[in-house]
């Protein structure tokens, strides 16, 4: 399954109609300075300009331009694992857009979009579909059925249908989106590697594996062309390759992709990124598979540390690697320990219910 942060290229559709609000201030150029710094991926520096942005326009009341700077902070939040703070900063850069230009205008879809994607990443996958439809419905009426913003929704609508297992559902419109964007932006463009990326999660899901490892080693090929070799996009392609090869039994082979993407992933977005916690789960997955419980202990207690540091000890992430980790110590004969872990993951469980209650 493809795990990616896309919101940054969606908010490009509201960056590219944004219209002053107030009169020009120096909020213009920080917001400008943070969207290069996001495309250098450094983070941190763009987080603290879109912060200084964010406080000149709350002084011009609430308009497009605040709502801009609102996605463009969301953005460079969840580009570094910062979910929680991600999506309030998107839901109320959408609540402004919708107040500002209206719920049909193509700068509300893309807020939508963009909201729908920060509530999968806390995730929350009825509420994420929910918005994403409302994205492609908004986005598709604004721009036209076979414009590049519709096939960014309807990409990520595929996306988050295919996490929650209706790949049936998933699979004509992962398919309609490849479709899009080979037309828009080229075969061999980034957009097209993640419309491949999906509808090869969607495949797997269904069972045709091998077709869609071609269509991993497609998007990889892509990617590896177009991108700098430490790119988070390049780590994504190889930890997909190794879960689909260990799905066709191809565990020599997996094991190879599954310890490199481990490693490009924190070289790519750090060692204590959800997305490294993510990916290191899995490579313990697939340890624990082959009975190497000791290694795949190891493996789990990282992504344990990773998740309840960043994501929280609430997050339904973090329960499944204490629940993981659990597995592999009884697995181990540490039933004392592992009995702790499942009651800790069980709270956490309990504890979030009653949150949404």
């Amino acid at each position: 399954m493809l795990i990616r942060f896309v919101l940054h290229a969606a908010l490009a559709l509201v960056a590219g109609t944004a219209i002053a609000q107030c009169p020009p201030t120096a909020a213009d150029k920080l917001d400008d300075d943070s969207f290069a710094q996001i495309d250098r991926r450094e983070y941190l520096e763009a987080e603290r300009l879109a912060r200084r942005a964010l406080e000149l326009r709350e002084k011009c009341g609430e308009n497009r331009d605040l709502a801009w700077t609102l996605g463009n902070l969301g953005t460079v939040l969840g580009r570094q694992g910062k979910y929680s703070e991600s999506e309030r900063m998107l839901a109320r850069s959408l609540a402004l857009f919708e107040k500002t230009s209206g719920p049909t205008h193509a700068d509300t879809g893309a807020a939508f979009l963009n909201h729908g994607l920060a509530l999968y990443y806390l995730a929350d996958y009825p509420a994420a579909e929910r918005q994403l439809r409302r994205a492609v419905d908004v986005i598709e009426r604004a721009e036209g059925k076979h414009h590049e913003d519709t096939a960014i929704a309807t990409d990520n609508l595929g996306l988050v249908l295919s996490h929650q297992g209706k790949y049936m559902e998933a699979y004509p419109i992962s398919r309609r989106a490849l479709a899009l964007y080979e037309k828009t932006s080229g075969p061999k463009s980034w957009r097209t590697s993640n419309g491949l990326e999906n509808l090869a999660g969607v495949l797997s899901g269904l069972g045709s594996h091998a077709d869609a490892e071609a269509m991993q080693r497609r998007a990889l090929a892509i990617r590896r062309e177009l991108l700098p070799p430490k790119h988070p996009d390049i780590a994504r392609s190889l930890n997909q390759i190794a879960s689909t090869l260990q799905r066709q039994r191809s565990y020599e082979e997996a094991e190879r992709y599954f310890r490199e993407g481990v490693a490009a992933t924190a070289a790519a977005l750090g060692p204590r990124h959800p997305e490294t916690a993510r990916v290191t789960n899995n490579f313990g997955v697939f340890l624990a598979g082959q009975k190497r419980y000791a290694e795949a202990e190891v493996e789990f207690r990282k992504a344990v540390s990773i998740r309840t540091e960043v994501l929280g000890v609430l997050h339904p992430h973090t329960s499944q690697a204490l629940n993981s980790l659990g597995l592999s110590l009884q697995f181990q004969n540490k039933e004392a320990e592992a009995q702790a872990l499942f009651r800790r993951a069980d709270e956490s469980d309990r504890a979030r219910q009653q949150q949404k209650r």
